[in-house]
Protein backbone atom coordinates (compact mmCIF):
# COMPACT_ATOMS: atom_id res chain seq x y z
CA UNK A 1 0.00 0.00 0.00
CA UNK A 2 1.82 3.40 -1.25
CA UNK A 3 1.71 6.05 1.55
CA UNK A 4 0.34 9.57 0.85
CA UNK A 5 3.25 12.03 -0.15
CA UNK A 6 3.90 15.33 0.22
CA UNK A 7 6.35 17.65 -1.96
CA UNK A 8 7.65 20.85 0.45
CA UNK A 9 8.93 23.51 -1.96
CA UNK A 10 11.36 26.19 -0.27
CA UNK A 11 11.77 29.83 -0.60
CA UNK A 12 13.73 31.99 -2.49
CA UNK A 13 17.52 32.26 -1.82
CA UNK A 14 16.76 29.10 0.54
CA UNK A 15 17.99 25.60 0.20
CA UNK A 16 15.70 21.99 0.55
CA UNK A 17 16.84 22.25 4.52
CA UNK A 18 14.40 25.17 5.40
CA UNK A 19 11.77 23.06 5.32
CA UNK A 20 13.66 20.63 8.21
CA UNK A 21 15.64 24.19 9.64
CA UNK A 22 11.73 24.82 10.68
CA UNK A 23 10.70 21.50 12.20
CA UNK A 24 8.81 19.85 9.78
CA UNK A 25 10.09 16.59 10.30
CA UNK A 26 9.00 16.54 14.21
CA UNK A 27 5.67 18.64 13.51
CA UNK A 28 5.15 15.12 11.09
CA UNK A 29 6.40 13.02 13.94
CA UNK A 30 3.99 14.62 16.21
CA UNK A 31 1.34 14.16 14.32
CA UNK A 32 1.31 11.28 13.15
CA UNK A 33 2.19 9.55 16.47
CA UNK A 34 -0.75 11.23 18.26
CA UNK A 35 -3.23 9.39 15.26
CA UNK A 36 -3.70 12.97 13.58
CA UNK A 37 -2.89 11.98 10.12
CA UNK A 38 -1.65 8.73 8.86
CA UNK A 39 2.14 8.42 8.46
CA UNK A 40 3.08 10.07 5.37
CA UNK A 41 5.98 10.61 2.78
CA UNK A 42 7.78 14.32 2.87
CA UNK A 43 9.65 15.09 -0.15
CA UNK A 44 12.00 18.16 -0.19
CA UNK A 45 13.31 19.31 -3.77
CA UNK A 46 16.05 21.39 -3.90
CA UNK A 47 15.88 24.81 -6.53
CA UNK A 48 18.58 25.52 -8.92
CA UNK A 49 19.10 28.65 -10.67
CA UNK A 50 17.39 28.31 -14.18
CA UNK A 51 16.20 25.34 -13.20
CA UNK A 52 12.40 24.64 -13.90
CA UNK A 53 11.07 23.55 -10.70
CA UNK A 54 7.54 22.41 -12.03
CA UNK A 55 9.43 20.05 -14.72
CA UNK A 56 11.69 19.10 -11.69
CA UNK A 57 9.41 17.88 -9.58
CA UNK A 58 6.90 15.89 -11.96
CA UNK A 59 8.56 14.85 -14.59
CA UNK A 60 12.05 13.42 -12.57
CA UNK A 61 11.64 13.20 -9.00
CA UNK A 62 8.00 12.06 -8.78
CA UNK A 63 8.52 9.47 -10.90
CA UNK A 64 11.91 8.49 -9.40
CA UNK A 65 9.94 8.65 -5.46
CA UNK A 66 7.26 6.35 -6.94
CA UNK A 67 9.54 4.14 -8.68
CA UNK A 68 11.69 3.67 -5.57
CA UNK A 69 9.39 3.92 -2.93
CA UNK A 70 5.52 3.19 -1.60
CA UNK A 71 4.78 6.43 -2.45
CA UNK A 72 1.83 8.16 -3.60
CA UNK A 73 0.47 6.51 -6.97
CA UNK A 74 -2.66 8.93 -7.76
CA UNK A 75 -3.63 12.54 -7.21
CA UNK A 76 -5.33 12.06 -3.94
CA UNK A 77 -2.36 10.48 -2.33
CA UNK A 78 -0.27 13.11 -3.23
CA UNK A 79 0.08 17.35 -2.09
CA UNK A 80 2.08 19.90 -2.78
CA UNK A 81 3.28 22.71 -1.10
CA UNK A 82 5.67 25.85 -0.31
CA UNK A 83 6.11 28.63 1.51
CA UNK A 84 7.26 31.98 -0.21
CA UNK A 85 8.08 31.48 -3.36
CA UNK A 86 8.02 27.66 -2.97
CA UNK A 87 4.07 28.46 -2.59
CA UNK A 88 4.51 30.36 -6.11
CA UNK A 89 6.14 27.30 -7.37
CA UNK A 90 3.39 24.63 -5.78
CA UNK A 91 0.51 26.70 -7.31
CA UNK A 92 1.91 26.77 -10.37
CA UNK A 93 2.64 22.76 -10.40
CA UNK A 94 -0.46 21.76 -8.83
CA UNK A 95 -2.75 23.67 -10.98
CA UNK A 96 -1.48 22.74 -13.96
CA UNK A 97 -1.21 19.38 -12.93
CA UNK A 98 -4.52 17.90 -11.15
CA UNK A 99 -4.24 14.75 -12.64
CA UNK A 100 -0.78 14.38 -9.93
CA UNK A 101 -1.61 16.42 -6.84
CA UNK A 102 -5.00 16.36 -5.10
CA UNK A 103 -3.84 19.44 -2.64
CA UNK A 104 -2.28 22.29 -2.47
CA UNK A 105 -0.48 24.52 0.34
CA UNK A 106 0.35 27.76 0.06
CA UNK A 107 2.48 29.27 3.39
CA UNK A 108 3.03 32.74 2.99
CA UNK A 109 2.99 32.72 -0.78
CA UNK A 110 4.85 34.43 -3.22
CA UNK A 111 3.22 34.59 -6.12
CA UNK A 112 3.94 36.00 -9.55
CA UNK A 113 1.60 38.07 -11.54
CA UNK A 114 2.14 35.81 -14.99
CA UNK A 115 0.92 33.14 -12.60
CA UNK A 116 -1.74 35.63 -10.92
CA UNK A 117 -3.23 36.03 -14.35
CA UNK A 118 -3.48 32.33 -15.62
CA UNK A 119 -5.19 30.93 -12.98
CA UNK A 120 -8.10 31.12 -14.69
CA UNK A 121 -6.93 29.35 -17.76
CA UNK A 122 -5.45 27.00 -15.39
CA UNK A 123 -8.94 26.47 -13.82
CA UNK A 124 -10.24 26.15 -17.03
CA UNK A 125 -8.62 22.79 -17.98
CA UNK A 126 -9.50 21.00 -14.87
CA UNK A 127 -13.09 19.10 -14.62
CA UNK A 128 -14.87 19.85 -11.52
CA UNK A 129 -14.50 16.27 -9.90
CA UNK A 130 -10.29 16.81 -9.85
CA UNK A 131 -9.99 20.08 -8.97
CA UNK A 132 -7.17 20.14 -5.67
CA UNK A 133 -7.64 21.21 -2.47
CA UNK A 134 -6.42 24.66 -1.62
CA UNK A 135 -5.14 25.83 1.33
CA UNK A 136 -3.47 29.36 2.27
CA UNK A 137 -1.75 30.74 5.57
CA UNK A 138 0.08 34.12 5.83
CA UNK A 139 0.59 36.26 8.62
CA UNK A 140 -1.39 39.74 9.26
CA UNK A 141 1.82 41.63 9.11
CA UNK A 142 3.08 39.74 5.72
CA UNK A 143 4.75 42.08 2.89
CA UNK A 144 3.04 39.45 0.54
CA UNK A 145 -0.44 39.95 2.52
CA UNK A 146 -1.52 42.42 -0.49
CA UNK A 147 -0.37 39.57 -3.23
CA UNK A 148 -1.78 37.16 -1.19
CA UNK A 149 -5.22 39.08 -1.07
CA UNK A 150 -4.90 39.88 -4.80
CA UNK A 151 -4.63 35.74 -4.94
CA UNK A 152 -7.96 35.25 -2.89
CA UNK A 153 -9.95 37.34 -4.95
CA UNK A 154 -8.74 35.86 -8.08
CA UNK A 155 -10.09 32.72 -6.71
CA UNK A 156 -13.52 34.35 -5.47
CA UNK A 157 -13.68 35.21 -9.40
CA UNK A 158 -13.23 31.35 -10.08
CA UNK A 159 -15.36 30.58 -7.33
CA UNK A 160 -12.32 27.91 -6.30
CA UNK A 161 -12.96 26.52 -2.66
CA UNK A 162 -9.86 26.97 -0.76
CA UNK A 163 -9.24 27.45 3.08
CA UNK A 164 -7.89 31.06 4.05
CA UNK A 165 -6.03 31.71 7.20
CA UNK A 166 -4.58 34.75 9.06
CA UNK A 167 -3.05 34.91 11.74
CA UNK A 168 -0.51 37.15 13.74
CA UNK A 169 3.19 37.62 11.91
CA UNK A 170 5.23 38.40 9.60
CA UNK A 171 7.20 37.00 6.73
CA UNK A 172 9.69 34.82 9.12
CA UNK A 173 10.92 31.63 9.81
CA UNK A 174 9.33 32.18 13.24
CA UNK A 175 5.55 32.59 11.64
CA UNK A 176 6.44 29.36 9.51
CA UNK A 177 8.08 26.90 11.93
CA UNK A 178 4.92 28.19 14.42
CA UNK A 179 1.92 27.08 12.01
CA UNK A 180 3.69 24.16 10.57
CA UNK A 181 0.67 21.88 11.75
Amino acid sequence: SAYPTLYLLHGLAQSDSEWLNLGVAETADALITRGSTPPFIIVLPGERTGFDMMAAVTEILLPEIEGSLPAGGRAELRAIGGLSRGGGWALRTGMQRPDLFGAIGLHSPAVISPDLYSLSTWAADISPGSIPRLWVDIGSEDTLLRAALELREQLDKLRWPYTWAVSHGEHTSTYWSGHLE
